[in-house]
């Protein structure tokens, strides 16, 4: 029995079509023209990198990635389906691992400052920052939308803290300043009676369109089935229409 030569990986398999696909796609994302929106807003310097990576998701996804993502997925490498967190180091990894499989002697590509440990570290503080800690084994958060009723109702507020609310969101397309601050206040009066963190976010309302006076029409009949508590049907709708018949 002849003895065949064990042939390498990086012969038997071209990785060079996915690494053009994902060289394109790493100059993309570092781009100006990908990054231009930084300099027409202002952003704190805590959020810069954060920024950076928003920008660079939004422009990974303008791609279809499905073929690409099935390859990757194909020789057990990262789809970077997760890579939320730090798009550019995660390109750079699978970029650098086809390297190594086609060429072990060649130099890696440079990784970003930004890995993806750092990502996820940023992801984290941020969400604690705006949303709150989160408590116990409970990985999410739970935001409210305060009522009204809240601005004269310290006991509410007291309530939903005591039932895990994290966040308290007031929005600012309803009532006036003087209820926000009142609700502000009964926040802060519970966190300290409880001796429990929670956020408040305060939702701006932005600019209303609006048409002018509409038309008015004929009123809309609404027609339902009966249900009892259990959302099930008793006895089912019914109507009758009328009309003349068209020539």
């Amino acid at each position: 029995m002849s003895k065949k030569a064990l042939t390498p990986p990086s012969a038997a398999l071209d990785f060079n079509p996915l690494r053009v696909q994902l060289e394109r796609l790493r100059n993309e994302l570092t781009s100006d023209a990908c990054l231009a929106s930084l300099n027409n807003i202002q952003v704190h310097e805590c959020y810069r990198q954060s920024a950076e990576n928003l920008l660079q998701y939004l422009c990974l996804r303008r791609h279809d990635l499905r073929e690409l993502q099935a390859q990757l997925a194909e020789i057990g490498l990262s789809s970077l389906g997760r890579a939320e967190a730090a798009i550019l180091a995660a390109v750079t990894s699978v970029m650098g691992v086809l390297q190594r499989l086609e060429e072990p002697n060649t130099q890696e590509p440079k990784t970003p400052d930004r890995g993806l440990h750092e990502g996820e570290r940023l992801l984290a503080a941020h969400a604690d920052a705006l949303f709150g800690t989160a408590r116990g084994t409970r990985s999410v958060r739970i935001m409210v939308t305060l009522p009204s009723e809240a601005a004269h109702n310290r006991d509410l507020i007291e309530a939903l803290i005591k039932e895990g609310m994290n966040c308290a969101r007031i929005n600012c397309a309803h009532d006036d300043p003087d209820s926000w601050r009142a609700m502000i206040e009964h926040v802060r009066a519970a966190e300290k009676a409880l001796g429990r963190e929670c956020k408040v976010a305060l939702d701006l309302a932005g600019p209303k369109l609006r048409t002018g006076p509409i038309a008015t029409a004929p009123g809309v009949k609404k027609v339902r089935p009966t249900r009892d508590c259990y959302g099930q049907v008793i006895s089912p709708a019914t109507f009758v229409l009328h009309g003349r018949m068209q020539p």
